[in-house]
């Protein structure tokens, strides 16, 4: 669990209580982290594009947050990599801060690249917009950036969502990536209704996979991954806290 963050805000009985009840045995034990099959998915596509699409999912849980890396390659070159991440409480949220172009620097592939960003533009999902910005990588490929936040919790001084999505999308090199085909690719995106805490494996213990683990950040030398995984945007709110103090 993640003591650091909230250690300021209670008081000593009431962290001692949190240590006790995040050991007891009839508890999940966090981190969680694991490769899983597409019929757990969060993160899936209507878009025809992604039918037969090569897809690696990794899956992340603490106490605070569920995450699901995606990377999704299509036969005819179209790449993505995608994380939703949603919150396991009504009293947290997610104190997501990546504005798009921070956002793209952080996933492996456009590492130490020249990117030309274009007109940022929306496009509507089911669960609402989608904030989409082009860019050029490297001079000779084409790409987008894309991320999306919902669910914000009101009683949340700083009106934080409970859920995002973000990642990016990339044709072949030399290859174009039109307005339309970004538009469908994203108007498909779907994300599964069911309670992301059933994720939690039955032995309920921490386990983290470190093949995942790598699989989700990157190693040295790839072009997939993304080195913050997984993020750790999870919080809890108190109300009538002052952010910065």
């Amino acid at each position: 669990m993640k003591f650091s963050r909230i250690a300021k805000k209670l008081t000593l009985p009431a962290l001692l209580s949190v240590v006790v009840a995040g050991c007891a045995g009839d508890l999940a034990q966090y981190p969680i982290t694991a490769k899983k099959p597409a019929e757990e998915a969060l993160i899936t596509f209507e878009a025809p594009a992604f039918k037969n699409a090569k897809v690696v999912r990794v899956h992340h849980l603490d106490a605070f947050e569920h995450i699901e890396y995606a990377r999704f390659e299509t036969d005819d070159g179209l790449s993505m990599e995608a994380v939703y991440d949603t919150s396991l409480g009504v009293d947290l949220v997610l104190d997501y801060n990546f504005w798009i172009e921070k956002m793209v620097d952080t996933w492996n592939v456009n590492r130490g690249q020249s990117k030309t960003f274009g007109e940022r533009k929306s496009v509507q999902a089911w669960h609402g917009e989608i904030d989409y910005q082009p860019y050029r990588l490297g001079g000779n490929r084409e790409c987008v950036a894309f991320n999306s936040e919902w669910d914000f919790q009101a009683r949340d001084p700083f009106g934080r969502p409970s859920r995002v999505l973000f990642g990016y999308v990339c044709a072949k090199p030399g290859q174009p990536l039109s307005e339309q085909r970004i538009a469908t690719v994203l108007e498909g995106v779907q994300i599964s209704k069911r309670h992301s805490e059933t994720f939690v494996p039955v032995q309920r213990k921490r386990s983290v996979d470190q093949i995942a683990l790598n699989t989700a950040k990157g190693t040295a030398g790839t072009a997939t991954g993304n080195a913050k995984f997984p993020f750790n945007f999870g919080t809890p709110y108190f109300e009538g806290e002052d952010r910065y103090n």
